[in-house]
C-alpha cells in the first residue's frame, strides 16, 4: 500500500489543481468496480490503519475523475492568514479513483482527526491523507447533514453508537429575547456560530436554545446572535453598543457571553469567520477606556476551549471563563454510551449537561442545591452558574468516559488570607448588628444547618445595598469592599470560617 501525505504548499480560498488531461467521453471505465474497492478497503486498507475506538467509514458511490475537485473543508494546520472557511486546497485526481472517508470521532465537533482514502480504480494503489475536517466534493460538503450521516447509506465500516431516537428530533425553541428582564444590569449574549455547509446544525441549535432558556429562567436581559447573523464582527458590534450606548452604573453590572461553534486550535469559527483568542479578549476588554468597565463571564462550547483562557484572563474585567474542553481536547455532540446518565439530552454534551443541571437547581421540587436557588432569588446568578459547572460533570458522558475535561478560570485580585479575614470581618459585623436588635440567637437557630445561606444573604445585603454598620468600629466601605471581593470568589469555601465567627459564644 502506497501512502502519500499531501504537502500544503500555498493556502488559497479556491482549489489548486495540477494540470491533467481531461478524459474523453467514455474513458471513465474502471478495472476495479465499487464493490471490489469496498472489499479492498474493508479487508486490507482499514485494518492497516490501526484505528481504535469509535469511527465511521464512508464510501462515495461514484468514481472520481480528473473533472472532480476534492478537498477537506480546511487544511491542517490552517494558516494564520486564513480568516474564513471553507478554505479549499484540493487533491489532484489524475486518474479515476474511489473515495473513502473515515470520521475517527463520529460524535466530535470539529476540528478532529479524519482520514481521506483514494483507491486507484485501475490498479488499486492507495493514497491516504490524514486530515481534521470533513470532505468537500465539487463545492459540496459530504455527509454533514445529521440524517444523511446516520442513515448508514454510504457506510462501509463502523464502530459507533448512533444517537438515540429521542435525540433525532432536537425539540427546541428559538431564543426568546423578550423574556422577563432583571431588575438591575445582568445581560446574556448567546452566540450560535454554526453556518450552512457545516455539520451539527441541530446540535448547535439545541445548545443555543438551551442556554437562552437557562438565562431567561434567571430573569436576565438576553440577546442572541444566531446563524445568518453571528460573526466576530457582530459580536464586537454588540459589545461596543452595549458598553457605549447604555449607562452602566450599578455595583452589580455583569455580562454573560456564551459561544457554541466549531473550532481549531487557537481559533473559534463563528459564521465561518476566524475569531482568535487574542481577538476575543480584545473584543471583551476595555481598549483605550472606550468601554464602561463591567464584569464579564464567558462560556465556550467548542474544542480546544482551554487554549482561550490564557489570553482572556489577561483582562481584569473577565471574571470567569468556563470551557467544554481542555487546551488540546476536542468537544463532543451528545454521546449516548451505556453509562450515559441522561441519554435523552440533545445538543453538545457539555451544554446539555449544564442546562439540565441548572434546570434541576432552579425548578425541581427538591433542588439538590438550595444555595443555587437562593442565589437566583437574590440575582446572584454567578453562584448558580458556577455550581452548575461543577455539578454538570456527573451528567457529562464525555467526562465520565475520559474523553474531555472541562476547564475554568476564576479571577481574584485577593489572596486567600485576605478573603478569610474578610469573611471573619463580615461575620462579626453581622453578629454585632443582630445582637444589637436582639435577633442573633433566633438567626443562629434558623441557619445552623445552612451556614452558606446565611453567608450569601449578608454578602448580598452588603454588596448590593448601602447597609449601615451597627457601630463605628465596622467601617462601611471596608464591609462593602470585602463583600464584593468575596462575591467574585468561590465564597462557599469560606462558609465554615464565616459560621465559626458568627456563632462564637463570645462576641469579639
Amino acid at each position: 500500500m502506497k501512502c502519500i501525505r499531501r504537502l500544503l504548499v500555498v493556502a488559497l480560498s479556491v482549489c489548486l489543481l495540477l494540470p491533467v488531461a481531461v478524459l474523453a467521453a467514455g474513458e471513465t471505465s474502471t478495472q476495479i468496480g465499487h464493490a471490489e474497492a469496498v472489499g479492498l478497503f474493508q479487508e486490507e486498507i482499514l485494518p492497516g490503519l490501526g484505528i481504535s475506538g469509535e469511527f465511521v467509514a464512508f464510501s462515495y458511490p461514484e468514481v472520481l475523475t480528473p473533472r472532480d475537485t476534492l478537498s477537506p473543508y480546511a487544511p491542517d494546520p490552517i494558516p494564520e492568514e486564513v480568516m474564513s472557511l471553507p478554505h479549499l486546497v484540493c487533491y489532484p485526481i489524475e486518474a479515476p479513483a474511489w473515495f473513502f472517508w473515515i470520521d475517527r470521532e463520529p460524535h466530535a465537533r470539529y476540528s478532529h482527526p479524519t482520514t481521506f482514502v483514494l483507491v486507484d480504480a485501475a490498479d488499486g494503489t492507495t493514497v491516504i491523507h490524514d486530515e481534521r475536517w470533513w470532505p468537500v466534493l465539487n463545492g459540496r460538503s459530504l455527509w454533514t447533514d445529521g440524517e444523511e450521516y446516520w442513515t448508514r447509506r454510504d457506510w462501509v465500516a463502523s464502530e459507533a453508537v448512533p444517537p438515540t431516537e429521542d435525540d433525532a428530533s432536537f425539540a427546541s425553541t428559538d431564543c426568546d429575547t423578550a423574556a422577563a428582564r432583571a431588575d438591575y444590569f445582568d445581560w446574556a449574549l448567546v452566540v450560535n456560530g454554526w453556518t450552512p455547509g457545516q455539520p451539527g446544525e441541530q446540535q448547535f441549535q439545541a445548545d443555543a436554545a438551551g442556554m437562552c432558556r437557562a438565562f431567561n429562567s434567571m430573569g436576565m436581559k438576553l440577546s442572541a446572535l444566531l446563524p445568518g447573523e453571528a460573526s466576530p464582527q457582530t459580536v464586537e458590534t454588540f459589545i461596543v453598543k452595549l458598553f457605549t450606548e447604555l449607562q452602566l452604573y450599578t455595583c452589580c453590572e455583569r455580562l454573560y457571553v456564551y459561544i457554541t461553534c466549531h473550532a481549531s486550535l487557537g481559533a473559534l469559527w463563528i459564521g465561518g469567520q476566524r475569531l482568535s483568542a487574542s481577538e476575543l479578549a480584545r473584543i471583551l476588554s476595555n481598549p483605550g477606556n472606550t468601554y464602561v468597565p463591567s464584569r464579564i463571564y464567558v462560556y465556550i462550547d467548542s474544542g480546544y476551549g482551554g487554549s482561550f483562557i490564557p489570553k482572556l484572563t489577561e483582562h481584569s474585567q473577565i471574571m470567569r471563563v468556563w470551557t467544554a474542553s481542555g487546551s488540546s481536547e476536542i468537544a463532543y455532540n451528545d454521546l449516548d454510551p451505556a453509562n450515559d446518565p441522561n441519554p435523552d439530552d440533545a445538543g453538545g454534551e457539555w451544554t446539555s449537561s449544564l442546562v439540565e443541571t441548572l434546570d434541576e437547581f432552579l425548578f425541581s421540587e427538591e433542588s439538590p442545591d438550595p444555595l443555587a436557588v437562593l442565589s437566583v432569588e437574590m440575582r446572584r446568578y454567578y453562584v448558580a452558574l458556577n455550581r452548575a459547572f461543577d455539578a454538570a460533570e456527573s451528567k457529562n458522558a464525555a467526562v465520565i468516559n475520559g474523553l474531555s475535561q472541562p476547564e475554568d478560570y476564576l479571577f481574584s485580585s485577593a489572596d486567600p488570607d485576605y478573603l478569610c479575614d474578610c469573611t471573619t470581618f463580615l461575620a462579626q459585623w453581622h453578629r454585632d448588628a443582630l445582637s444589637s436588635r436582639g435577633k442573633w440567637e433566633s438567626t443562629l437557630d434558623r441557619y445552623r444547618d445552612y451556614p452558606c445561606e446565611s453567608f450569601l444573604r449578608i454578602l448580598n445585603d452588603v454588596a448590593k445595598h448601602n447597609a449601615a454598620p451597627p457601630s463605628s468600629k465596622y467601617h462601611l466601605w471596608t464591609g462593602k469592599q470585602c463583600a464584593r471581593d468575596l462575591s467574585h470568589s468561590d465564597f462557599w469555601d469560606y462558609c465554615n470560617t464565616y459560621w465559626e465567627a458568627f456563632s462564637a459564644a463570645e462576641a469579639p
